[in-house]
């Protein structure tokens, strides 16, 4: 009995001292550089708002030119991190393939999403019913919007990951023109951290898996 006493006591000490591994400690001193985890928790509400534009990918208007312009979008959002809520007002100017704009609001919870407004030039049977124009997300862009929800939004993903060890997976370096910037998985996302001369002092890039294989950056 002494003996597998002592024996489960070594264990739980062994495992209490268990040092955190090189992603962990990526994540920890990228939390604490952005003020601790006290601090990010506390966070109840963010609001956010940027303009981004978009090319053509493979497009041109001579072969080897330059990529063929599409649209510009402003976009708001706001987000109740305890409610895990957000709505999203966002304006696409279209240049090409023919002059159009979409005005629509995206409400995303967290077992549902609905669009406001008329988002698509191929409108659904519900978006033509309503007036005014309105309809219910496909779960693929519920679960892409709350993906992009995340990634967006820098002090959520590190709380994620810093909440969740466990999940937090190696991963390579991740390589940015002659940088390569110490990276961890966690869920569908690749992030990389790197040192700067900034407050900060981390840098982080993220890369999500796109249905062709390819990545996307941020």
């Amino acid at each position: 009995m002494k003996r597998s006493f002592a024996f489960l006591s070594a264990s739980i000490l062994l495992a209490c001292a268990t040092p955190q591994t090189k992603e962990q400690t990526l994540v920890n001193r990228a939390v604490d550089a952005m003020g601790g985890a006290e601090r990010l928790a506390a966070i109840n509400s963010v609001v956010a708002k940027g303009t981004q534009k978009q090319w053509e990918p493979e497009q041109s208007d001579m072969p080897g030119g330059e990529a063929r312009f599409a649209n510009e979008t402003s976009w708001e959002i706001w987000q109740d991190r305890a409610q895990r809520a957000s709505r999203t007002d966002i304006e696409r100017r279209f240049v090409y393939p023919a002059p159009r704009t979409y005005k629509f609001s995206e409400i995303v919870m967290p077992d549902a999403g609905y669009v406001l407004g008329v988002d698509s030039t191929g409108r659904n049977a519900q978006s033509q019913k309503m007036n005014p124009p309105a309809h219910s997300m496909s779960g693929l862009r519920l679960a892409a919007t709350q993906r992009e929800g995340l990634r967006g939004t820098v002090s959520g993903l590190l709380l994620a990951m810093r909440t969740n060890p466990t999940q937090v997976r190696p991963a390579l370096d991740m390589e940015v023109g002659n940088m390569a910037y110490p990276a961890a998985g966690y869920g569908p996302f690749t992030v990389a951290f790197g040192s700067t001369t900034t407050t900060s002092g981390v840098t982080l890039r993220t890369t999500k898996s796109c249905p062709t294989g390819a990545t996307s950056m941020a």
